[in-house]
Formats: structure tokens, sequence, C-alpha cells
């Protein structure tokens, strides 16, 4: 409305708004005091000199002043008037003015009120002005710096224009509105676009020469004419996807305009746009449909290369831009972009990440292109990771997803094009990033977790309708995120989603959102919230940190409420206020303040929290720094752990009531508690040993000073001050009441009480009646016909109500019945009609004849198990009754009309339908029905009662809780719907459960840390849940996720996953069997068990976050393949797991997986390496990994993570078949001690014409050998070592690979052995794999001299076969001299050698060749 008026006046104030002007002169000044014709105020405006002529604005100078200094008020015959405005042409040509001081009273700046102050190089705008007028500083060309502060909203027309020397100029975020050519010409290089504009407006910054560089933001949607004309700095622009034209000549006469990228949406580019910008060598085109040319004229002096959309090619041909481009170029193969050092950005070259291979990656004329052999289709993980120069950057229209940690770290990325078509972005994708703004097409369907984390300068950012789910972190940390449009698609808001986004005022949570996760909105400056009612959960910590002032739940959500506007979130079953902010009320109907309620909520200052309040929880008001007064009612009787930490206050009274107090409590504070005021006379309880920050003095009450001595608190406080002053009297000795008139109730009977009375007295509300000992009765008509009796409290110490106590009280609407009562006396309540709740003390075992006869609003009654008679007319004509709870195993007896004129329904215990039916009870007006729903059978391993945690987790209130014969029974006063969150949470002696057949809803932690539970029993008429299969457990049937276990669970094998917390801190779990049915593991759900060993099968795909923290037991895990994610801190503060294997199949791993194991190695099976999130291990562990894949790992995250990787190569065998008593050669790529069906040498040193072998037991990884056959098959397994390439050795020379002839002839001239034979090689000789061959010039250097015929090379065997020799090669005639003692290789003697082959001659092995 304001801003409404503020147009107003401008729009009116040359005219006729102005009653009357009176102008006067203050100090330098003149000013003008206005009365508005249509306002009630009037204003004081700076005004220019007066004319002589009478006129009262002529824009004559103050041709002197060099320094204005502008007051907040002055005054005009003894009357202060504000100054509110500096008025047209104020100060118009004062040509000598150097500096201005403008005071905070001044909202308006009007037209030309410093126009053409030339020597004006100091001004400052207060935070007070919200409009700056037409030419306000027009040409003011000394001016070189100023800063536009925020509240500002309008710029009029060349307000700023002509100020050359203006190099450094902020435009404040509010505004929303800037006129024609308001800073055409000014001299700055570059300037931040505010968010709150949506258009530039004609010549915005024309003739801006300086003008360098510029971010257009999202918030922009048009810009119009001459916006751009003439920035000679400008060398590229990208317009953003929000603009959908382009005014005409908007960027004509940019000569040193190289490259344009142009929006998604725009579809028009009016007449001259680019006009007389002769150096643009590329358009980039986002539009699948050609944007319209105004003209011929558009781009009239270059011939770009337009680049477009994969698929656009016959639409743009078709278009007038085929006339305009040299050439039109598809992008599906290419992406392209900026670096801050011109120079080429590092990206992955695999297939896997684009789906294409990287053909080149060039930077020319201030642009990248990475050109791909085939069309890109993805962004893959890691693609552009930690690039830290890449500023900008086009993707194709053909891709579709951009991987996890695509362009995560790089922190100067601050454009980028997300294009129709892309379907998924990846985890951490843009993860601390520049990104001001980015816009989602309605083709994203998913955003994984921590996407646009971190982007600290995001400002805004709308979130297509095509998304269900907000994951965790998507927006964490985003400081300057001020604007988000959730659609009303989504219905998850993750955990985490908003955390730390400091500039997030506003938020509108869609109609559809089911769930808001986990400090969703932590700290972001929310001021307000409307939770819809389709929201079924609310995270821990959802709102923490804001500023919240109003906090509204739409009626009909059936979960939360916000109860009488008391401005906060209450959980409606359970009556918790579980969100509140600075100005809650908490309604007398709440219950409890649940845990981080008010967490760091700064703007607290001070809370009072009413009696009704049962339970003040954990971290409830933590970090509440400034609230500086509480108020704590009696009716309070827990205090959390560090539930008022850190807060301001250095004094609390904690009332009556209170009986324990938590750890830290009052601890962490700048202002310690100093004083601490006890009502109690019995010390509460203190739940550690650091509840406050320094040991405060310690008020108590009168006489209790030995009880508090010898509790905890004297270890804990400075001091002790008994408060003995207007001591009470014993509080057995008072009965307190209230009556409706506001006076004296005297009893009917003053000496029937058991002592005598010694005062009655009425004061602020409340009467008491003091005796002059302990009450011990309520005798016979005490109180009878005591007709404005209203409530009465009698103390502990009554033991028995008489005949007619309180007959006839007819306004009687709330008593108390101690449980020391045994007796309720006939009649003690007849006619007490306003009387609405009674609860039968346990100790009273018979119901006298009329004793609630005609009580006409009670609606439900109790009968305790004890209770064994009813007598006549009990209940006679308590018309409203509707419903009897009776848990008396055996039906008590009944007299005569005990409920005539009713008809109630009457619960009685399971079981027992069969023994009430066979009873008196058949004979009433009753209704009997069991009440099995209403109940929940349990057992207790020390055979007491076990009381739930949580009171009020069951759709109903308890009535009562009983243990009888080795069996409890819970009983409420409606179905048993739920088992909430921590009902039985700690209940350490809980060792069975039955769940009744209506519960439908089972939440976190319902069981946690129930360590005996060793039975778990679903009742087969519930439709919800079962325990099939005797299982001992709780699974949920439509999706067979097991959600609650115990220590003696079974998993059936028809189970698909483990639900959250289902086995949440059970120590006593140290082993479980998980069936291959099982695809998912949820959030902690082992957490804190003492599991040893552990398998889990490759059925199992994920394993959620936390899932098995704390098990400290845990040292043989067996993880199987199949499993892919494992999730953040899974297996953290497992001590006792010192190793563990990865299977292949596992692709992504959370931060701090594995903190704080004892892990001295991990084995990773994949080839490719996992996606690892931030920091997986406390201390770096060995890491083996597959045989081949070292360089793949070392060029990863695991490279950081690790101590050493360690390839494991697994035994490779080599095998040839081969002729037995035969030589051979062989060269392998990996060692061997282990081989059959040879003998193998080696070199052991060459002599002159001699080479000498030796034998070997173990084979090198690539040397080569000669051996001797013993079998047709020879084998040989490796031993782990490898090498690439053959070792060259000392005559022998190995190849890994065949050597043909007819492409190497490396072998001319060189030997092998082939058939026994060592043969010379001629130019056409080859050899297989894995064999070996001999240097000729290092078997004999004159060999090569012997005329052609015959060679043989003799092997000698000397010593006892250790050492065998390859003689020197000679030349022989024709034929070869036989000498005595010829033997072929087996042995037998012959006449001559038959052939070429191996020969004994004279006792040497010989070799005949050729």
């Amino acid at each position: 409305m304001r801003r409404l008026f503020l147009l107003f006046v401008a729009f009116f104030a040359t005219y006729y708004l102005w009653a009357q002007d009176v102008i006067f002169k203050s100090g330098d000044l003149y000013y003008t005091i206005r009365q508005m014709t249509y306002a009630p105020w009037e204003i004081a405006e700076v005004c220019a000199l007066p004319n002589p002529d009478g006129y009262n604005y002529y824009y004559t100078s103050y041709p002197d002043l060099t320094e204005a200094i502008i007051p907040e008020t002055v005054e005009y015959e003894g009357r202060p008037y504000p100054v509110t405005s500096i008025g047209f042409g104020a100060f118009k040509n004062s040509t000598n003015l150097k500096s201005v001081s403008i005071p905070n009273s001044v909202t308006m700046i009007w037209d030309d009120a410093f126009n053409q102050c030339n020597a004006l190089t100091e001004i400052n705008i207060p935070n007070s002005v919200e409009i700056i007028g037409n030419r306000a500083f027009h040409y003011c060309q000394s001016l070189e710096s100023l800063e536009i502060p925020e509240g500002v909203w309008q710029i009029g027309d060349e307000a700023f224009m002509g100020n050359f020397k203006l190099t450094n100029l902020k435009l404040p975020n509010s505004l929303q509105t800037i006129g024609k050519s308001a800073l055409s010409g000014c001299g700055f290089k570059t300037i931040t676009i505010p968010t709150g504009l949506n258009t530039l407006p004609m010549g915005l910054f024309g003739i801006c020469m300086e003008l360098e560089s510029l971010v257009i933001p999202n918030n922009i949607t048009t810009i119009e004419s001459d916006v751009f004309v003439g920035c000679l700095g400008l060398t590229s622009i990208e317009i953003p996807n929000s603009v959908e034209s382009l005014g005409g000549y908007a960027f004509s006469g940019c000569d040193n305009l190289e490259t344009v990228i142009l929006s998604e949406k725009l579809t028009v580019i009016e007449d001259g746009t680019f006009t007389n910008c002769p150096n643009i060598i590329n358009i980039y085109f986002n539009s699948t449909t050609p944007p319209s040319i105004g003209g011929s004229s558009t781009i009239d002096s270059s011939t770009p290369t337009c680049y477009i959309p994969c698929g656009t090619l016959e639409a743009y041909e078709a278009s007038d831009w085929a006339k305009v481009a040299s050439e039109l170029d598809e992008q599906c193969e290419q992406i392209f972009y900026t670096s801050s050092d011109g120079k080429t950005v590092t990206v992955l070259n695999d297939i896997n990440i684009f789906g294409a291979n990287i053909i080149s990656n060039t930077y020319e004329n201030g642009l990248g292109v990475i050109t791909f052999d085939d069309d890109v289709t993805t962004i893959g993980h890691n693609a552009f990771r930690q690039n830290n120069t890449l500023i900008s950057i086009i993707i194709p229209n053909s891709v579709t997803s951009i991987g996890d940690n695509a362009f995560w770290n790089c922190y100067n990325l601050a454009s980028i094009n997300i294009p129709n078509g892309v379907k998924s972005i990846g985890s951490s994708a843009f993860k601390n990033t520049v990104l001001t703004s980015v816009t989602l097409p309605n083709s994203v369907t998913t955003i994984a977790n921590s996407a646009f984390a971190d982007c600290e300068y995001l400002s805004e950012i709308i979130i297509p309708d095509s998304i269900t789910e907000i994951e965790s972190h998507t927006f964490s940390g985003c400081k300057s995120l001020a604007s988000v449009t959730i659609p009303n698609s989504v219905i998850h808001i993750g955990d985490y989603a908003f955390e730390y986004c400091y500039k997030l005022e506003t938020i509108i949570i869609p109609d559809n959102v089911a769930r808001i996760g986990w400090s969703a909105f932590d700290h972001c400056h929310l001021s307000s919230i409307i939770i819809p009612k389709s929201v079924t959960s609310i995270g821990r910590e959802a709102f923490r940190g804001s500023s919240i002032k109003s906090i509204v739940v739409e009626e009909g959500n059936t979960i939360y409420d916000s109860r009488n506007n008391c401005n906060a979130i209450i959980e409606t079953e359970t009556n918790t206020l579980i969100v509140g902010c600075q100005n809650t009320i908490i309604p007398s109907t709440v219950t409890s303040i649940g845990s981080y309620a008010f967490h760091d909520n700064m703007s607290l200052t001070s809370i009072s929290i009413p009696g009704n309040i049962k339970k003040i929880g954990y971290y409830s008001f933590d970090g509440c720094v400034n609230l500086s007064s509480v108020t704590i009612s009696n009716g309070v009787t827990e205090i959390d752990n560090s539930a008022f930490s850190s807060c301001s206050f250095n004094s609390i009274t904690l009332p009556e009531s209170v009986v324990s107090i938590g750890n830290k409590a009052f601890q962490g504070s700048n202002n310690p508690v100093a004083n601490i005021y006890l009502k109690s006379t019995t010390p509460p309880t203190l739940g550690g040993s650091y509840v406050f920050q320094t040991p405060p003095t310690c008020y108590i009450p009168c006489g209790t000073l030995e009880a508090y001595e010898a509790s905890d608190w004297a270890e804990q406080v400075g001091e002790f001050v008994e408060e003995c002053e207007n001591v009470l009297p014993d509080s057995t000795h008072c009965i307190f009441y209230t009556s409706t008139d506001g006076k004296i109730v005297t009893p009917y009977k003053t000496d029937v009480f058991g002592a005598n009375i010694i005062s009655n007295i009425y004061e602020n509300g409340q009467g008491i009646i003091t005796f002059d000992g302990p009450v011990t009765s309520i005798g016979d008509f005490a109180f009878y016909e005591c007709s404005q009796l209203w409530t009465i409290t009698l103390p502990e110490s009554v033991t028995s109500i008489g005949n007619s106590a309180f007959d006839q009280c007819v306004m009687l609407s709330s008593i108390n019945l101690p449980e020391s009562i045994t007796s309720i006396g006939s009649q003690a309540f007849f006619y007490c009609i306003a009387l609405n709740e009674i609860t039968i003390p346990m100790n009273v075992t018979s119901i006298e004849w009329g004793t609630f006869n005609q009580c006409s609003s009670l609606k439900s009654i109790t009968i305790h198990e004890n209770i064994t008679s009813i007598g006549n007319q009990a209940f006679d004509r308590c018309y409203n009754l509707e419903t009897i709870y009776v848990n008396a195993m055996v039906p008590p007896t009944l007299g005569g009309s005990v409920f005539y004129n009713t008809s109630p329904i009457c619960y009685i215990p399971c079981g027992k339908i069969e023994a009430y039916q066979s009873s008196d009870w058949i004979y009433t007006s009753v209704i009997l029905e069991e009440q099995c729903s209403f109940q929940i059978q349990y057992t207790s391993s020390n055979d007491k009662v076990v009381e739930p945690y949580n009171l009020n987790a069951f759709g109903a209130n308890i009535v009562s809780n009983v243990y009888k014969n080795g069996q409890g029974l819970i009983t409420l006063d409606g179905p048993v719907t739920k088992i909430g969150a921590e009902a039985f949470s700690g209940c350490q002696t809980l060792t069975s459960i039955v769940i009744p057949k209506d519960v439908k809803d089972i939440e976190y932690y319902a069981f946690a840390r129930c360590e005996s539970l060793t039975s778990i029993v679903v009742v087969e008429e519930n439709t919800k849940y079962d325990s099939r299969d005797n299982c001992n457990a709780i699974i949920e049937t439509a999706t067979n996720s097991l959600i609650v276990g115990c220590k003696n669970t079974v998993i059936p094998n028809s189970v698909t996953s483990i639900g959250d917390f289902a086995f949440y801190a059970y120590q006593t779990l140290t082993s479980i069997t998980l069936p291959n049915s099982i695809t998912s593991i949820g959030v902690e759900a082992f957490s804190g068990c003492n599991l040893i060993d552990l398998t889990i099968p490759g059925s199992v795909k994920s394993i959620g976050m936390w899932a098995f923290i704390h098990c400290t037991s845990l040292s043989n895990l067996t993880l199987q393949n199949g499993i892919e994610t494992i999730g953040e801190r899974a297996f953290a503060y497992c001590s006792a797991l010192k190793s563990i294997i990865l299977p292949e199949s596992v692709t992504k791993i959370d931060i701090w997986a594995f903190r704080d194991c004892a892990l001295d190695e991990i084995h990773v099976n994949a080839t490719i390496p996992p996606t690892i999130i931030e920091q997986l291990f406390q201390t770096p562990p060995t890491c083996y990994i597959p045989c081949g894949t070292l360089e793949a790992y070392e060029a990863s995250d695991w490279a950081e993570q690790v101590g050493e990787f360690v390839e494991e190569c697994e035994a490779e065998q080599y095998t040839r078949d081969v002729t037995p008593n035969r030589y051979g050669t062989i060269c392998l790529p990996f060692g061997s001690t282990d081989f059959s069906g040879a003998t193998f040498y080696e070199i052991a040193y060459k002599a002159p014409f001699m080479i000498y072998f030796d034998e070997v037991t173990k084979l090198e990884a690539g040397k080569p050998y000669i051996f001797y056959a013993h079998s047709n098959k020879l084998i040989v397994t490796s031993d782990g070592s490898r090498v690439n390439n053959p070792l060259f050795d000392n005559g022998l020379y190995g190849t890994f690979d065949e050597i043909v002839a007819a492409a190497i002839n490396i072998l001319t001239n060189n030997y092998i052995v082939n058939n026994n034979t060592l043969c010379l090689c001629g130019e056409y000789c080859s050899l297989s794999a894995n064999r070996a061959y001999v240097k000729l010039d290092e078997v004999s250097s004159t060999a090569r001299a012997l005329s052609p015929g015959r060679k043989r090379v003799s092997m000698s065997i000397q010593g006892e076969n250790t050492t065998t020799a390859l003689d020197n090669i000679s030349e022989e005639t024709e034929s070869i001299t036989i000498k005595e003692g010829v033997y072929d290789i087996l042995g037998r003697k012959m006449s001559q050698p038959v052939g070429m082959g191996f020969y004994i001659i004279d006792g040497q092995k010989v070799i005949i060749s050729q």
C-alpha cells in the first residue's frame, strides 16, 4: 500500500495534490512545507532556490554550495517538520557541489534532483529511500562509485545517464523497476542485475563502452530495444531461458561481440538487433523452434556459424536463419563451453561418460568445443568434476541424463543450460558451483540428492511439475536462494532439502506434499509457514533456526493441527507440540513439547509453559540464545536432556511437579543459570553429571536441606538456600476447592474428617480448608448438598469416603480420588449431575448401592480388576453413560438395577465373554463386547508391569495397565490403532508382545532398545501387518517389509526389505540370517546391534544410511555380489571390522560408510571404481583391486582415500600340447613355480662359440626358456607376478605375440627350435606366440661366413646332467662322417643318423638340421 501511495504522489505531485506550499530557508538550503489534501500530515522537502518571479520551481541552482548536509527535521515558525524528500531539480546545475549527506528520513529523490552536478564525487543514499526519480543524477560526471541501498524499488528514466566515470555501481535486489537509459553512458566494466527486475528497458546500458561482462539472470523476461547499443567492450552474451523476445537494435554497434548464446524460450528477434556487429562468429541456439527475425537488417554485417539443437536442422534450414548463417551446425555431437583462463578444460574420455568418444577438444575465439564421434546422450558421473576454470557450458539437446558429480566443485561455473530432454540429474551434479539461476525443463523427473547443494549464489529455482520428490540435501547450503517454486506434483520434501538457505523467507508447500523430511528447511529465514492438510509426516528439526512468526496447519489435516491459533504445529493424536515459533501460545490441550520443537529459534525471547504440559522434550529449546524469560507452571513433570541448553536466562523456577531433569538441560549458555528455585520437597532426579553450565545457587523448600544434600544435587550446585518464610501447612492437612460463586463452601458436617478444621478461606480463586492434623476421611454427609462446590482436591492421607459424602453436589465437575482410598460409601456421589469423569482407586474392592446414581454427565467409567461387587442402582439413571471398561477377569457380582435406564457398551477382557454371559451381567441392559482390540497383551522378565515410554502412542487413552498370573494387559478406551513413535522404547523387561487387529500404523523406534524382547505376534485378523511363519517379527503385509524384529526373529523368505529402525539398538542380537528375497535394508535397521558374523545376500541392492552403525562386535562381514549402493555411515563405528570385500556389483558408497572401523584392508572387486561420496574411512586402509585396474583406481577418488593399491591378479594357467622327449622354447607374461610336463633351462653364461644352460625350478615373468618335454601336455600356473613385455636375456629372445614372416622378418638369420631341431631361419620364417629364438651372432660369430650346407648344434651333457652346453655351429659336407657310437634320442644304437633331429654321437648330443 505504501508503494501504491508513493506512485500516487509521484504522478499527481506537479498538478493539484498540493493544497498549499510554503517556501523558507533553513541553513544553506530552501525547503517547502506541504500539507496534502488527501493525507492528514505535513512534510518538508528540499527545494531549489525560489524564482524571483514567484514560481515555486524554476530549477535554479545553488551556485556556491560545495557541501550539502540535509537534516532529518527542519523548523518553521517553531514547529518541526520531517524532511522526507529531495524535490524536483533541488540541486540541478549546482556545479560546485561535491558532497551530499542525506538523512534516513528521506524516502524519495525527485526528478532532476542532482542533474548536472558535475563536481559531485560523494553521496550517501540512505536505506529509507524508495524512489529515485527521472534524471536524478543525470550527467554527474565526477561520480565514480555508488551503492544504492536495499529498499529502493524504482529508478527513473536517465537517472544516472552520462556518468562515464561511474565505474562501480551496485544495484539493490529490492529494485523492481528501472527507467529507460537509466545507466546509459556509465563507465563500469561489469554489473550485477538484481533479481527483482523482470525487464531491461530501452537503452538501459546504451553506450556503456567499458562494459565487458554481465550475467543476465533468469528473472529477466524482456529485453527492450537499444539496451546494449554501442557496448564496445562486450565480446560474448548469453540470453537466459526466461527471455522470449529481443528488442530492435538491442545489441546494435557492439563491434567486438563474437559469441551470442540465445535462450530456449526465445521466439522473436526484432529488426536490427545485431546490426553493426561485424565480428559475430558464433550464435548458439537452445530453442528447437527457430526464433523469428524482424527484418533483413537483424544481422547485417556478419555471417556467423549458427549452432542449433540436435534434430532441428530441417526447421532452421526452412527459416530465415538459413540466409543469415554461413553454416547451420547441429549440436548433437558437440559440447560448447567457456573457461576463465581461455584454455581447454579436462574431461573424462570414456564412452560410458558421454555415450560417445571424444574426437577433439579445442579452444578458439573465446569458446571451447568438445567434439564427439556420435551423439552425446549423457553427461556421466564425474564428467567435469572439479574443473575450476569452467565458466559456462552448452549441453546438446540429445542429452537425457546428467550423472553424479558431473559438475561437482566447478566453482567458477556460472551458466549452464539443461536441455528439454534431460530426465535425471544425478547426486551432487552441480554441487559447489556459482550458478545464479537454473531453468529445469519439464522433462526432468529425478533430481538426486545434493544435486545443487552449496550453490551459494543460486538465487531462484523453479522446480518443474514433472518432479514428485525433492531428495535429501538437494538445495542445501544455497545461501542466496530467495525464491523457490515447488509444484503441486511434489509429494516428498527430503531431509535437509533446503538446509541453510538463509535468504529463503517465504515458501509455499503445495497441497499434495505428504512428507517434510528432517531439517528440510533448517536455518531458512522463513517468516511464516502453512502446512497443507495433505502432510502426514514432519521430520525432526524441519524448520529449525527459522525466524517464523506465524504457523498455520490447514483444517482437515488428520495428523497435525494448529488449534486455537497457537502459531505452532501440534501432533493431533499425541497432543505434542512439535514445531513452535516466536509467537507460539501453548494451548491448554497440549500435553508435551516435542524434541527440537523450538531448537535454535533465535527470535524467541520468552515462553510460558502451562501446567497441562507434562514433558519438555530433549533439545526442545536448545540454541534459543535470546530466550531470557521462561515460566514453567505446576504440572510439568519431566525436563529432558539439553532442553534449555544455550539459552540466556540466568534464573529459573521449577514447580513441585517436576520429578526429573535430563543431562545438560541448562548447559552451554553464555549467560549460565545462576539461581534455580525448586518447589519440590523431593529432589528431582538428575539425568547426568552436567545439568548446569556452572554450579548455581539452589533455593529449596524449607526442611528439605537434608534430602537435597543426600541427592545428586549436592555435586551440581554451588550452595543450597532453604526458603522457610511463609511456610504452607502440610498438604495432608488441607483440602483445596473452587466454587462457582467464588465464595467459601462450608461442609455440611465438620467433624467427619479425622481432624479438626482450623480455617476455611477463599482467596485468589481458590478455597483452602485447613485442619489440625492429617485428613483421613471424607465422612458421611461431609459435603451434602454443597451446591456451589465446583472442584475439589483431596489429600493423599484420605482412606475413605463416607455415605452421601458429596450427595447432590450438583455443580461438582472434578474430583481427585487418591490411591490411598479403600472404600467409597453408598450414594457418595448421588445426583452429582455435573460430574463427567471419575477414576476409582485401585484399593477399592466394591462399589456400594447408589454410589453414582443419577451422575448424568458421566460418559465413561472403568471398573478395574480389583472390584468384586457392584451394589444396587450404583449407576442408575446415568443417562449419558456410553462405555464401561471392565478389567476384572472374574465378573463382579451385581445388585439390582445397577445400570437401570442406561444401555452402555461394556468392554470386558479378551476371552471372557462366556464367563460374563454366564453371570448376572447377562441380565443387565449393557451390551457386552470383548475388548481384544482395546488391549495389548505382553509379558515381562520380572513379572511386573511394563510402563510404555510414550503413553500417547496407541490411538486411544490408556485406562489401565495390570500384570497378573504371568500376563500383562494394557487396556485403552478405544481400539489400539497404532504403536506410535518410541511407544515401548527402552522397555528392558518386555519379553513378548501381541499386536491387536486394528493396528494400522507402527512408527519409528516403537520397540527400540527392548533387549529382552523374544516374541512378537500379530493377530491373524490384522490386515496391515502379520508375523508369518512364527517369525517373531512385524511384517508390513502389502510391502513384505519387516519393520520390527527382536533377538529371536527368523526372517521369512517372503520378506523383501528390512525397514527403518527394525532392529534398532538390540544389543542382545548377535546373529541374523538374511534370506535371498531381501532387496533393501533401511535406515538404522541394525544400528547398535551386537552382530558378530553377517552375510548380506546379493539380492540386496541398497544398504540404507546408518544401517549397521555402532555394531561394535561385527568382525566378519560378507557382502555378496549384487549389492549396488552402501549408504551414509552404513558401517560407521563397527570397530571390530578389520577387513571387508566389496563385490563387483557395488557402484556407489556414501560418506563415512566405514568411519571409525578398524579396517586394515579392503578388497574392491569392481573393475570400474565405485563412486564414493566424500570421505569413507577414518584411517586409510590398504585397497586390493582387480588385476589390470590400477590406472583406473589411481585416477579416481579412491586414490585420496586409501593407503596403497594392491592389484589382485588371479592365477593364470598356460597349456600347450607338446611331443614327449622333444625340445621347445617358451616365454610367458607371468611367473610360475607350479608347472608340469617338462624340464626348463635358462642361460647360465656364454663362452666363445658356446652357450651354457642351467635347469630352473622357477620361471620368471617375461623371461625366455628352453624346455625338454616329458609328456604330451605342458601346464604352467601363474604365481601372480606379471609383466607387459618380454625380458630379452643373454641370447634367448622371447615373444608374447606371434611373429608372422610376411609382416616381420625379425627372425631372419636367427635360430628357432622346430620339430626337435634348432633351425636357422630364412626370410620367411614364422614363430608362434609365447616362444623364443636364438640370436645368430650370439651362437657363432663365424657362422655367417660358412658355405651353405648342413649345420649342426651339439648339446653335451656334463656332470650329473645339471648343465647342458650348446656347441658352436660348424660347416659339414653333403654327408656327415659317422663315428662309432651313434644313438637316437631314445638311446637306440644306429648305424648312422636318419634325417634331421637329435642324436647322441660319441657321447655328445647333436642336432641335424636342414
